[in-house]
């Protein structure tokens, strides 16, 4: 959860949403709060690659388990200037980087494309690899110039959605099943009204 920054600099956050499929739909609710000390970090043999694996793999070194129903790879890549990532992800996947500092090339060869901060590439399912480089030059200030950016894979569900707020489900009539349940506090809301996160707590005290 996004915190102001001391020093006047905006603050960037990103949330993600992941589907269910349809047979886990009214599964019993869960909640993991990770901190950031439970966060496995790995770096390529050059050292010029860092990755917080949140979720996934990443250099042979694993996130930790039962964090979501349906398998979803989360990644927070920093690339250093003359550095190349290189990530496999399961084939037929989908997949997704979000530039969040700096550019960087994505691709191989002719199709690499640069990708600037706050875009978004999105990679096609019949690979399974994500290349991600940045050029050993300075920037316009004589700076090195690095990228960061969120990979994020998941195992398509090829269903259809229903979304009405908070609310997501695969027919219109769930979707008000749904709602009604949250509004009587019933079949998994019953402590809606009152419960709060454990990171909602502490950004309160």
């Amino acid at each position: 959860m996004p915190r102001p920054r001391g020093d006047g600099r905006p603050t960037v956050g990103v949330q993600l949403w992941v589907d269910l499929p349809a047979h886990l739909k009214l599964c019993e609710p869960r909640y993991r709060d990770l901190r950031a000390g439970e966060i496995p970090l790995a770096e390529s043999p050059d050292g010029r690659v860092a990755v917080k694996v949140i979720s996934g793999l990443a250099y042979g070194v694993e996130s930790p388990k039962e964090l979501a129903y349906t398998p979803v790879w989360l990644l927070d890549v920093t690339v250093r200037p003359g550095g190349k990532f290189v990530q496999n992800v399961p084939a037929g996947w989908n997949a997704f980087a979000y530039m969040i500092e700096g550019a960087a090339r994505l691709g191989e060869g002719d199709k690499a494309k640069l990708v600037d901060e706050f875009h978004i590439a999105v990679f096609h399912q019949d690979g399974d690899t994500v290349v991600a480089e940045v050029p050993e030059v300075c920037d316009k200030d004589g700076k090195e110039a690095g990228a960061r950016f969120l990979l994020v894979a998941g195992m398509p569900l090829d269903q259809k959605i229903v979304q009405y707020g908070p609310f997501v489900m695969t027919s219109q009539e769930e979707v008000y099943q749904a709602v009604m349940d949250f509004q009587m506090g019933a079949n998994g809301f019953e402590r809606a009204r009152t419960w709060e996160s454990e990171i909602g707590k502490r950004m309160n005290m």
